[in-house]
């Protein structure tokens, strides 16, 4: 519904944070470790979290328990997925597997084996039929979620994959890897459409606009690129930033960017105007590095992690044009 924010914290608990009050309203404590992952079923009731202790769970958000663990990694869980449908999980773990799970039962359907190391990141397709793949060994992967079957191994990266991501029409997949590139799949044959080069910083933070054209990363000169997903090519970068940029969000209307970075800021950006700096809306100080950063449904609120531990909350609203 748009009202809530979940997180992950390395203190093993996840909370469930009001965006009205900025409270947390809720804490689920099971897990023996740090939490690295979490998803939330489409129905908003339950919450999945991948953590350090090999385990998943399942919560219900009401209640605070952990209704199922999920067992059977034997490496630490590196993202987890939910299908469209709300019905299964899609784990990915330092045990080089994925495994989909039953919500309803919390049992293991299937294990996807292939690569050689770890797994880092999942995406699944819209239609719940196949999952994505990113991992240490270099390559991505495309399965059958009803079968397990390999479907097909993308390779052209020299170096782990760190991000994949899927276009809004499906067609396309976006991946990012410590090769400092991004590359652009077609997800029906597998081939490397095209490659974006010097436009990343280990593939740490990658964002596409909502209407799949174009696509945004973190710089290693500390600025934020904007390219075209259909030529290749740099349209704008934008400069603000005095360090690595971890995390992007883009406003569900395509209008403003969100950045955090190790500067300790977090940015807002007008992806409108194209100017550059000049596009640089506001910017808001941290106490530490800030990792992550999500916009709520409303899109107007801003969440927005660091590493000491602490969220912070910031309205987008009078933002929409430069001060």
């Amino acid at each position: 519904d748009g009202r809530q924010v979940i997180s992950g914290s390395d203190d093993n608990t996840i909370k469930v944070w009001s965006i009205e009050t900025k409270e947390a309203i809720h804490t689920l404590r099971s897990h023996s470790d740090s939490i690295r992952a979490v998803a939330v079923t489409p129905n908003g009731r339950q919450v999945i979290s991948g953590s350090d202790d090999n385990t998943i769970k399942v919560w219900n958000i009401e209640t605070e328990d952990a209704i199922h663990t999920l067992t059977g990694h034997s490496g630490w869980i590196s993202a987890v997925a939910v299908t469209a449908d709300g019905k299964q999980v899609i784990s990915a773990s330092g045990d080089n597997t994925i495994k989909v799970w039953s919500i309803e039962t919390g049992e293991e359907i299937r294990t996807l084996t292939g690569h050689s190391n770890l797994v880092r990141t999942v995406a699944v397709t819209a239609d719940g039929k196949q999952v994505i793949s990113g991992s240490d060994d270099n390559t991505i992967k495309v399965w059958s979620i009803e079968t397990g079957e390999e479907i097909r191994t993308l390779t052209g990266h020299s170096n782990l994959v760190r991000t994949v991501v899927l276009t809004p029409d499906g067609k396309q997949i976006i991946s990012a890897s410590f090769d400092k590139t991004i590359k652009v799949w077609s997800i029906e044959t597998g081939e490397e459409i095209r490659t974006l080069t010097d436009h990343i910083n280990w593939g740490k933070a990658v964002a596409l606009t909502p209407d799949g054209k174009q696509v945004i990363s973190g710089s290693d000169d500390y600025t934020i690129k904007v390219s075209s997903i259909e030529t290749g090519e740099e349209i704008y970068a934008l400069t603000g930033h005095s360090n690595l940029v971890n995390a992007l969000a883009v406003t569900p209307n395509g209008k403003q960017l969100i950045s955090g970075s190790d500067d300790y800021t977090i940015k807002v950006w007008s992806i409108e105007a194209k100017t550059g700096a000049e596009t640089e809306i506001a910017s808001f100080p941290g106490e530490s590095p800030i990792y992550c950063c999500a916009v709520a449904l409303d899109g107007m609120t801003i969440v927005a992690g660091e590493y000491l531990g602490n969220l912070h909350f910031l309205s987008l609203e009078g933002m929409e044009t430069q001060p």
